[in-house]
């Protein structure tokens, strides 16, 4: 038996994800930044990822490891605007939307175990219009966006950018919007 306190586990989980990676890009950012300043490391200096300890110069290992960057563009992902948190953001919203329409959405009960039913949200209406636009055209804002009707930060062809602020403005509403039928 679903019910709706089960869903906001899972929601606390999706969330939880998103607000940790923000955390460890912040680490990470202090940590990169930090070993520049001790190594005198310029932002075009090389940022080498491999599975095996490095045996070239890096400039060498760069052209042939298997992904190689520069200090400064792996601290612009790592930025809070920066692309790995708009992909943890993207993911979180898309996961959200996944898993509450695919098990929760027409499958929740109450309390004493009678079905809820389908139910409807604003919200999770909202979600799906960003998901849609997040997938299926490359997280700029479709004509559709502009239906939301609690979370309306976006007009047709913004790139769609969620913020720390966003993303708890999107939990807060969940909740609220859910905490009806928890009965």
């Amino acid at each position: 038996m679903l019910r709706i306190v089960h869903f906001i586990t899972e929601l606390d989980e999706l969330f939880g994800f998103y607000f940790d990676c923000t955390i460890a890009a912040h680490f990470a950012l202090e940590r990169l930044s930090n070993l520049q300043t001790e190594r005198d490391l310029p932002d075009s200096a090389h940022a080498i990822y491999g599975d095996t300890a490095p045996s070239e110069p890096p400039e060498v290992e760069a052209r042939r490891g298997p992904l190689a960057t520069t200090f400064g563009h792996l601290k612009d992902r790592l930025s809070p605007r920066g692309f790995n948190i708009q992909r943890a953001a993207e993911a979180t919203i898309i996961l959200t939307y996944h898993v509450w329409d695919e098990r929760y959405r027409s499958n929740c009960v109450k309390k004493d175990g009678r079905p809820i039913g389908k139910i409807n949200s604003d919200i999770f209406g909202d979600l799906r219009l960003i998901r849609n636009s997040i997938i299926h055209n490359k997280g700029v804002a479709t004509p559709d966006v502009e239906r939301c009707k609690i979370f309306k930060k976006f007009t047709t062809g913004d790139r769609i950018i969620l913020t720390d602020e966003d993303m708890f403005s999107i939990l807060r509403s969940i909740k609220s919007d859910l905490q009806q039928y928890d009965l």
